[in-house]
């Protein structure tokens, strides 16, 4: 029996020094959406303006045919998250809270189940 089933060729691997500058380029243009949309959302009131994402897709598709809605907002979300944690990480104090840890103080049951006999 012979076997018809064609095998692929298998794709060569990119360069990978052309790999990395391609996805530090992709990071760059999306940096560079990141900072806009900032902008125009602090001018907005701390909200991204109606629209805004979309004008950005329809402005680099033609240059950047990888780029989408989900890209853009991924990497804002993520460019959002990181200046509060570096905001947030800024005005910690030193000094830790103790947490409570919740429930009764200890003994308190055992108290109330002698109170409880000596009433009945």
């Amino acid at each position: 029996m012979v076997n018809t089933n064609r095998r692929h060729k298998t794709p060569t691997k990119p360069d990978s020094s052309n790999s990395n500058r391609e996805r530090e380029a992709k990071q760059l243009v999306l940096d560079k959406c990141c900072l806009e949309l900032h902008e125009s959302s602090e001018k907005n009131g701390g909200r991204k303006p109606y629209g805004a994402v979309a004008d950005m897709v329809k402005d680099l598709k033609g240059v950047r045919p990888w780029i989408s809605r989900h890209t853009i907002n991924f990497a804002y979300n993520k460019f959002v998250d990181s200046k509060d944690e570096a905001l947030d990480v800024a005005n910690l104090p030193d000094v830790q809270v103790p947490q409570n840890l919740g429930g009764r103080p200890i003994g308190t049951t055992k108290e109330a189940k002698t109170e409880l006999k000596s009433r009945i």
